[in-house]
């Protein structure tokens, strides 16, 4: 067992103040049930006595120990692990006692099956206190009362296929280890369905937990908690884990909750696994101040938000869940760093498919996430992260937005059939866009703006852009644009416009309908060794000083360099006209054939003009 914590927790307190201001209305035939829907109640149960007192158990005073209750015919066995003491299909009609039946200080083992218990008010059905090998199967718990079971101080108990409904709150264990719950009924109760208080090492399995007032599961102060195959509908929180560690949240169905479907608050360690959580008025997946958590292969899909991190939740990994289909954003990030985001879907999303904001060092990798009515993946205020080998298309907005941050890498993404810009860089400095496939945005393929300085644009494919396939504007500054093919664009393949210190190497800029490569009031810029043919103008300079435009390969455009405006730019090397390739040379047999040939026949013409010489002088 675990010791017993001597702190007054919220919950207690507040329901002890509950009972002590009530304690004279309660029993006036108080309920706590809802009672919006019918309570399915175990049938059936064989009555061998019916107890209209508390039974109180004690196995430490011996005029109440399980040798006097045997004797005076409560239960059978002797309480070892193979003839344990067995109370069985008892009724419990309480009209006296605050509780129908209690066992205190035992450790024998012991049962309670099939049994009906009947007691109103601030009372308790079974309470089970400093006890440990017990199994609870099978009983009817009273309805309209303060707690159904209550389990504190205990060890090695089992509470298993329980109707715990329609009272205040369906089950509590306090200071215990070793307790686990399988396939109670703990529905309608006006307060939370299960409530695990200072616990170790427990499971909570396959139950139902329906239309309770408050949460359906409520953790504090826990650790090793097993919550698996549950069925969680229409409470306040489906799944509350609050300053719990190493807690597994695995397989459960939670479906129209009125807050969050799993919160997870201070917790540590936890692993949140293969859930179906659907329908959340507010989060489907909640994390406050909770680090080092795993969620993985989870699908939280119809939530306003899909899964949703927020103050300082960090080193945690959010991998190969669905998140679709959620009002808000699939999956949002708010001030959390050192996160890794990967191999998700968030696919149809009425804002982003995935949000990061004010999260520095976190890794977006290998997601999908098309067809959101915002962005595809949106970086905000988010330092030193990565996008990498994600997919998005058929955004509303851009595919992958990043705004105002440092050190940003966005690398070997497929990015198609965005409504706005594939990439789109805003105030962001010392990043690097490298090895993406952009093609058919409605906007620019590749786009860098507002003071976004000192970044590298290499190894892309930026093709069949509605405007440019890479366009810098208002001082994007201090750039390397090298090494990609930014061609078959309705614009220009790249375009710079108001900026300075922009480096455009060993680019290919090839049958854009305008120009290859574009400069607009922008001065002190190098152009240099880029293949730029099949274009209105190979180069075109507006209102734009002091460039270097030398080595390019500008053949094949209706006009090779052009400018405009521009003074005192510096042309040199450049190719206007495609090189003209000499013939092949004869094979060398072939030539001395036609040679030989040659010889024969200019001999055998001497021979023949000889003869006809010596002919006519005859």
């Amino acid at each position: 067992m675990k010791s017993k914590n001597t702190r007054n927790t919220v919950l207690i307190s507040v329901l002890l103040t509950i009972l002590v201001i009530n304690l004279g209305f309660v029993f006036t035939n108080l309920s706590f049930s809802k009672a919006t829907n019918q309570i399915t109640f175990l049938e059936g149960l064989k009555t061998s006595a019916t107890h209209n007192s508390t039974i109180a158990i004690d196995d430490a005073n011996p005029a109440s120990d399980w040798a006097t209750w045997k004797a005076a015919g409560l239960c059978t066995g002797s309480g070892t692990s193979g003839d344990p003491y067995i109370i069985s299909g008892d009724t419990f009609n309480t009209t006296t006692g605050s509780e129908c039946l209690s066992i205190h200080n035992s450790r024998k083992h012991f049962r309670v099956l099939n049994c009906e218990f009947i007691i109103s008010g601030f009372s308790v059905g079974i309470w089970l206190d400093n006890t440990t090998n017990g199994l609870i199967e099978g009983n009817q718990l009273p309805r309209n009362i303060f707690y159904n079971v209550y389990v504190d101080n205990c060890s090695q108990i089992i509470l298993r296929d329980n109707n715990c409904s329609a009272s205040g709150i369906g089950i509590v264990v306090v200071n215990s280890d070793y307790i686990d719950l399988y396939s109670n009924i703990v529905n309608d109760n006006g307060a939370y369905g299960i409530v695990f208080d200072n616990c170790e090492i427990c499971i909570i399995e396959d139950n139902d937990l329906i239309e309770n007032d408050d949460d359906g599961i409520y953790l504090d102060g826990c650790d090793f908690v097993t919550i698996r195959t549950n069925t969680i509908i229409n409470n306040t929180i489906g799944i509350n884990n609050e300053i719990s560690n190493n807690t597994q949240v695995l397989g459960n169905t939670i479906t129209n909750n009125g807050n969050h479907g799993i919160r997870i608050f201070q917790s540590y360690w936890c692993e949140i696994t293969g859930n179906t959580i659907t329908e959340s008025i507010s989060d489907g997946i909640r994390v406050e101040q909770s680090d080092h958590n795993l969620f993985e292969s989870n699908m939280v899909n119809d939530n306003f938000y899909g899964i949703h991190l927020i103050t300082h939740s960090d080193f945690n990994t959010i991998s190969k869940n669905t998140a679709n289909d959620n009002q808000n954003n699939g999956i949002y990030l708010s001030f959390c760093d050192f996160n890794t985001v990967d191999q998700n879907t968030a696919n149809d999303n009425g804002n982003q498919g995935i949000y990061l904001s004010n999260c520095d060092f976190n890794v977006v990798d290998q997601n999908a996430a098309n067809h959101n009515g915002g962005e595809g993946v949106w970086l905000a205020n988010s330092d030193h992260s990565s996008v990498s080998k994600s997919i998005t298309y058929n955004n509303t907005g851009n595919g992958v937005r990043l705004n105002t941050g440092i050190n940003i890498t966005c690398i070997d993404n497929v990015i198609y059939n965005n409504l706005g810009n594939g990439i789109r860089l805003f105030n962001i400095d010392d990043g690097e866009v490298r090895g993406n496939n952009v093609h058919h945005n409605g906007e620019d393929g590749i786009r860098l703006l507002s003071n976004s300085e000192r970044n590298v644009i290499t190894g892309n494919i930026a093709s069949f852009n509605n405007l440019s396939g890479i366009s810098l504007l208002s001082s994007s500054n201090e750039a390397l644009i090298n090494n990609n093919d930014a061609s078959n664009n309705e614009e220009h393949g790249i375009s710079v416009q108001l900026c300075t210190n922009v480096a455009i190497t060993s680019n290919i800029a090839n049958n854009n309908k305008m120009n290859g490569i574009s400069l607009f009031s922008s001065d002190g810029n190098f152009i240099f060794s880029n293949t730029a043919s099949g274009n209105v103008n190979g180069t075109n300079l507006i209102s734009s000083d002091n460039n270097i435009i030398s080595g390019n390969l500008l053949y094949g455009n209706d006009y090779c360099m052009n400018e405009t405006d521009s003074y005192q730019n510096v042309y040199s090397d450049n190719i206007c006209t495609a090189p003209i390739t000499p013939s092949p040379g004869l094979d060398p047999f072939i030539l001395g054939l036609i040679i030989g040939l040659a010889i024969g026949l200019g001999a055998l013409a001497a021979v023949i003009i000889l003869s006809l010489t010596r002919g006519r002088k005859k």
